[in-house]
């Protein structure tokens, strides 16, 4: 039995997802397009988030579509796999000067994971949901005033990025 492994990176994208403003403690889910279809078996590898505000987070990986969910109420606990979270501390200034004061974007990412996914409502789609556990609101991209947001920021905004690994086994 030969088994290959498959890897490919999946990006949400920052102008139609993970957009609604977020105060403490609120959440926003997610459905990713990875194939389109089926069970989409596979293995979550790193998680790399981008954005515009500085807050604590986390990101949490479900079975089965999930985006009504609020973090606030009952757990989704029969399609939740598992999650990542960081505190603000944990990110690094990606552009603008190196401290995070200043800085105009920032990152979160970890590698080395291997997180079972398999996609129960075989819609080839990694269902994601993204939560503020900060005291500092996500801002939403429509919010208009630039006073709210960081220096040299355009938009607010949120891209996250997944490695992914699906294994074949062949003859």
């Amino acid at each position: 039995m030969i088994v290959k492994d498959n890897f490919f990176f999946v990006t949400s994208n920052r102008e139609t997802q993970f957009t609604d403003e977020l105060v403490r403690g609120a959440s926003e889910y997610e459905n990713i397009v990875v194939t389109g279809n089926g069970r989409m078996a596979s293995y979550i590898t790193s998680i790399r988030v981008t954005m515009a505000t500085l807050i604590a987070c986390a990101v949490s990986f479900y079975s089965k579509d999930v985006f009504y969910q609020r973090l606030a109420a009952t757990p989704y606990a029969n399609a939740l796999i598992d999650y990542w979270q960081w505190a603000s501390a944990d990110a690094t200034a990606a552009f603008g000067p190196l401290n995070v004061i200043s800085a105009t974007e920032w990152v979160y990412s970890v590698t080395g994971l291997k997180i079972p996914y398999v996609d129960e409502d075989n819609t080839g789609e990694l269902h994601v949901g993204f939560h503020n556990l900060s005291h500092t609101t996500k801002l939403a991209p429509s919010n208009t005033d630039a006073a709210d947001y960081p220096a040299g920021v355009a938009t607010q905004y949120i891209s996250i990025r997944f490695g992914l690994i699906s294994e074949t086994v062949g003859a």
